[in-house]
């Protein structure tokens, strides 16, 4: 199973209080309270979350993808 967790820099920018209302940073609040995610659990979460913004997360190594966790 596909598991969403922050990176230390996904931790960082969770603290922001400057933090724009969009999906991207909803997804960093949410994983920020959750600690771990699948992506059905985001998706099904976070309004206006699509699995385009995940993929741009992981690229900038805001959030990183683990295989093989239990949730």
């Amino acid at each position: 199973m596909e598991v969403y967790r922050l990176t230390t820099r996904g931790q960082q920018l969770a603290h922001s209080y400057r933090a724009a209302r969009t999906p991207a940073w909803s997804i960093i609040f949410f994983l920020s309270k959750r600690h771990m995610a699948t992506k059905e659990q985001i998706l099904a979460n976070v309004p206006d979350a699509t699995s385009m913004t995940l993929t741009k997360l992981k690229y900038k190594r805001i959030v990183t993808e683990e295989t093989g966790v239990d949730v």
